[in-house]
């Protein structure tokens, strides 16, 4: 056994309860040898190195110093930030994701998964099966007892925005999340370059490296009649017109085709005037213009309904043109090249508009304007994303950066609250737009680049096209059931945890602070912590793994769980209290009042004094 088996050895033997305390030895090593940061310091300085998405809150830097399990994105999270502090206490750059200084810390939480004991699940009201804990159980009955649907109190119902009813879920926060889980469209034979919906969403087409055109059921996930056939080199661009009648196609044998849509046949002859790979093709708004990029280092301008070429086509690039797109109300024509550069374009009289926009240092392989063109975004082989405002023509912020190799692909969602970008690394990432940060985690399953990406008309998919030889279906999670989501975060579990809220913050009797005043301030904290899960992606990552609300997801159900351990956390920055010490005082009165919440807001103060409080 060499050297490095026999540390993995060393850290990845003994119980869960001796690899945890182990883990937070060596953690709390690390942070002494580090200069000793506080918690909020390393919470401060994990959202500068790492942004929204490492999301280190004073309440999973204590479970994991303390010897509680953490999800490994956390605890990678947190040994980064500790290691971007010397010895001395100064600032310095952190070991990368993938960093062999990591090894050790991946190895041990693998250990510590999976030792991790295993929970046996008993229905609520069941009795408990043989050799089951009751004494686990018992609580856990007793707090799923207390967050039981219940009516919203009157002054709850008071506190609610105007406007807003009880029965209604409050006004979305932040974007609804995509599944992980995908569909896979499998038919070519080689890579598909280019994805695109139609307008009325009942259609997706496809290019691939195989010189076919596919058409799909984006419902059914099946194709529709055979391919279409036609170009005599790889497909690398379809577009749909804007009423949907026609699918324009540009490939590698320097053609741009059009076809009908309904009959699917093509519509007179190639549009042959490129004199290199046509790499990107988009109609203007009112479907007037068909703009063509090529390899050629030019962008031309068709008349789709004559097939006729109109003007002189556009010349600046001193590379490759990747990219071309109209702004929303066609005034603007954004293109992208193997020149590094974005140039903006009046499309009326085919006239440059001030000078390129210059920043990345790769290939401009994708240009995007927002649904309200507001923001032009701009992806590169440098591996970043680009905001610009095009009025102004002017970068906004600074890039975005996640991906960890060139980028290929990005568009907007139609309400523009998301961007969604593609590449080399296999992998989709959706952003804020407007906040610049990431949302969830990558979405995944390709086995090779992601070469293009497009939204559904009413944003509810996201289609990918890959170097794989697929397309896959990545479906949105409905404004509904996060709305229903957060109505419940509120509602079912929220009232429980404010009975938790009044007794740890003072204030005697309930009739002496008005509900309506504590509510609300539970509410916005909750809906504020809401948002920010919401718009990480995944609430479970607002979770430090307490095994309290692992085991209460096996009665409320899974959300109710993860909502009512989010709110939890609102609390504990509301009290100042471990997270353990307002789970045990939520326990506590679940199990004094049975009867549920209600019954607990109604309850007279205890005779004996609150071991949290002294009351």
């Amino acid at each position: 056994m060499d050297r490095t088996q026999q540390h993995q050895a060393a850290v990845s033997t003994g119980t869960y309860d001796d690899l945890l305390h182990r883990q937070a030895a060596e953690l709390t090593q690390l942070r002494l040898l580090r200069g000793n940061p506080s918690l909020r310091s390393i919470e401060a300085r994990a959202q500068r190195l790492f942004g929204l998405e490492a999301s280190l809150p004073i309440s999973t830097q204590s479970a994991a110093f303390s010897g509680r399990y953490v999800s490994r994105d956390k605890l990678m999270w947190l040994v980064r930030t500790l290691m971007s502090w010397d010895e001395w206490g100064a600032e310095c750059d952190p070991p990368g994701n993938r960093s062999h200084e990591l090894d050790a810390w991946r190895t041990r939480w693998t250990a510590i998964a999976a030792a991790k004991p295993t929970r046996r699940r008993t229905p609520a009201g069941a009795a408990p099966a043989e050799g089951d804990p009751p004494a686990a159980e018992a609580p856990t009955r007793a707090l799923a007892e207390a967050t039981s649907p219940q009516p919203p109190p009157k002054e709850a119902a008071d506190s609610l925005p105007p406007g807003q009813s009880p029965d209604e879920p409050p006004a979305p926060a932040g974007s609804a999340s995509f599944s992980p889980a995908s569909a896979v469209l499998t038919g070519h034979s080689s890579t598909i370059r280019s994805v695109a919906f139609s307008p009325d969403g009942a259609l997706l087409a496809t290019g691939g490296g195989d010189r076919t055109v596919r058409l799909w059921d984006p419902r059914t996930r099946a194709p529709v009649g055979e391919p279409l056939i036609g170009h005599t080199g790889a497909v690398y661009a379809v577009a749909f017109s804007p009423d949907g009648a026609l699918l324009a196609t540009g490939a590698d044998d320097r053609t741009v085709r059009l076809w009908d849509r309904h009959t699917r046949t093509p519509i007179g002859d190639p549009l042959s005037s490129h004199t290199s790979t046509v790499r990107s093709v988009t109609f203007s708004p009112d479907g007037s213009l068909l703009a063509t990029a090529s390899g050629d280092r030019t962008v031309r301008f068709w008349n789709p309904r004559t097939r006729t070429l109109v003007g002189e086509p556009l010349t600046g690039h001193t590379g490759a043109v990747h990219a071309v797109a109209f702004s929303p109300d066609g005034t603007l024509l954004a293109t992208g090249g193997g020149d590094q550069t974005v140039r903006l374009w009046d499309p009326r009289t085919h006239t440059p508009i001030g000078d390129p926009l210059t920043g990345h240092t790769g290939w401009v392989r994708s240009v995007a304007f927002s649904p309200d063109g507001a923001l032009l975004a701009t992806a590169s082989g440098d591996r970043t994303v680009r905001l610009w405002d095009p009025r102004a023509r002017t970068s906004i912020g600074d890039p975005l950066t996640a991906h960890v190799s060139w980028l290929y692909a990005l568009t907007f969602s139609p309400d523009g609250t998301l961007l969604a970008t593609g590449g080399d690394d296999h992998t989709v990432r959706l952003w804020d737009p407007h906040a610049r940060t990431p949302v969830g985690d990558p979405l995944t399953g390709h086995a090779d680049w992601v070469r293009s990406v497009a939204f559904s008309p009413d944003g509810s998919l996201l289609a990918t096209a890959s170097g794989d030889g697929t397309a896959r279906l990545y479906e949105r999670e409905a404004l509904s059931d996060m709305n229903a989501r957060r109505l419940e975060f509120h509602h079912r579990v929220g009232t429980a945890m404010l009975n938790v809220y009044r007794g740890t913050t003072g204030g005697g009797a309930p009739s002496e602070e008005p509900l309506a005043e504590v509510y609300r301030d539970v509410l916005e904290a909750a809906e504020a912590t809401f948002a920010r899960a919401t718009k990480a992606g995944d609430v479970e990552q607002m979770i430090v793994g307490w095994d309290e609300f692992t085991e209460l997801a096996t009665h409320l159900g899974r959300s109710s769980a993860l909502l009512g351990a989010v709110l939890l956390g609102s609390l504990v920055e509301h009290t100042g209290l471990s997270p353990q010490e307002v789970i045990a005082q939520a326990i506590a009165q679940a199990q004094a009042h049975p009867a549920g919440t209600q019954a607990a807001l109604e309850a007279p103060e205890p005779t004996d004094p609150s071991p949290l409080t002294g009351r």
